[in-house]
């Protein structure tokens, strides 16, 4: 019980001196960043800054040299000993264009890269969205089909370099990077070429987003005060050294607590609704691709709330075995729900309000989405006699 309390002290006096200096910061204007107004946590804002340092066209004066810098710094990532190493040779930066959301007949490329010789690099941005269909498979079609094999390199960029999920790339030779470590090298390495402020202060905003975006925003002055305060107290070093020792654990076990939640608010909804339901073994420890059911026993489908590559899916998924053009009507019929294609589903959305939020707004979540997602497609069937 001592140790209980020594770990309930050090937290409480962390929090108080975290408070300490968000409220400093606030007072000084220090919390401002433009990014964090601008961009947010959405992809398509954050591929087109890093295109706009990566174009050797671009506005920032620096020509070529942001380029050379990210191919330099992609040279010397690598996340494991037997993974797909960047090999693209000579690529020609100095005559290299560059475009955001490039559209092929096999999607849509984050961002394009391309050199005066035909060589490629394209990049798939993930901030907080899981894979599209056979995503990567896609692009890599693509660029064996217009570059060539040994042409092109894919970079598959997340935040914190996690792989693709298999369907979307397994087979593929793409490269991982993150905005966690290869993006902040890359974006350090640029700023000691930096000949401009304007440049140089869009940089160092942009880092420090990322940062705190990837939880490495603790500045040095907090970290001295903790240091200090845990140095000062013998109960609090031990309990340091404990956490420092079994922080992995506990944050898988915090965590599972939170995703638990989710999956009480589940059957809470089908308690609610009247139906019935089946959740995968590992659902609450968001297992990839397991998945929780919500159904009535004459349906020849399943409402679905899916795992895929850390993000959480919603919405109708064909019974096995079902004739193929039963499935067909069904999912004409319920076509206005469908926001992404996915022939694998009826229908499917990606559940944004938690995908997209903080790590605090999900702890804080009471998981109203669920009941009224479930009611929204429950209705909707009712309403075309399918239910």
């Amino acid at each position: 019980m001592e140790n209980i309390k020594n770990i309930k002290d050090l937290l409480e006096k962390m929090a108080g001196i975290n408070k300490e200096y968000a409220d400093k910061l606030d007072a000084s204007g220090g919390l401002f960043n433009e990014f964090e107004i601008t961009i947010r946590e959405l992809e398509n804002p954050n591929s087109d800054f890093v295109a706009a340092l990566l174009n050797p066209k671009g506005s920032h004066g620096q020509k070529h040299k942001f380029l050379e810098c990210f191919i330099q710094t992609l040279v010397k990532t690598k996340f494991d000993a037997n993974e797909f190493c960047f090999d693209l040779k000579d690529f020609n930066c100095e005559k290299a264009d560059v475009e955001t959301r490039y559209k092929v007949p096999e999607g849509e490329l984050d961002i394009f890269i391309q050199d005066n010789k035909n060589r490629a690099i394209i990049i798939e941005n993930k901030i907080n969205h899981g894979d599209e269909p056979k995503q990567l498979k896609r692009y890599d079609k693509y660029a064996k089909r217009v570059h060539k094999t040994g042409n092109y390199q894919i970079l598959y960029l997340t935040l914190d370099g996690k792989k693709a999920s298999p369907q979307s790339g397994g087979g593929v030779n793409y490269l991982r990077i993150s905005h966690e470590k290869t993006i902040i090298k890359w974006l350090e390495k640029c700023l000691d070429e930096v000949r401009h402020d304007k440049v140089r202060n869009a940089i160092n905003q942009y880092i420090e987003y990322l940062k705190k975006l990837t939880n490495q925003d603790m500045d040095a002055n907090k970290k001295e005060k903790i240091a200090e305060m845990i140095a000062g107290n013998p109960d609090f070093m031990e309990v340091a050294g404990y956490f420092s020792d079994n922080w992995n654990e506990i944050w898988e076990k915090s965590t599972n607590i939170l995703y638990k939640k989710l999956e009480n608010a589940i059957r809470e909804t089908a308690s609610k609704l009247k139906l019935e339901v089946v959740i995968d073994d590992g659902f609450g420890e968001r297992e990839e691709e397991t998945g929780a059911k919500l159904f009535m026993k004459d349906w020849k489908f399943h409402i679905l709330f899916y795992w895929e590559n850390e993000c959480l899916y919603f919405g109708l998924d064909k019974n096995i075995g079902q004739p193929k053009k039963d499935i067909v009507q069904l999912t004409e019929k319920m076509a206005d729900f469908n926001v992404i294609h996915d022939k694998r589903w009826i229908v499917v959305s990606e559940i944004e309000e938690w995908n997209e939020a903080s790590w605090a707004d999900k702890q804080k979540s009471e998981f109203k989405f669920v009941f009224e997602k479930t009611k929204a497609i429950l209705d909707a069937l009712n309403e075309r006699n399918l239910a």
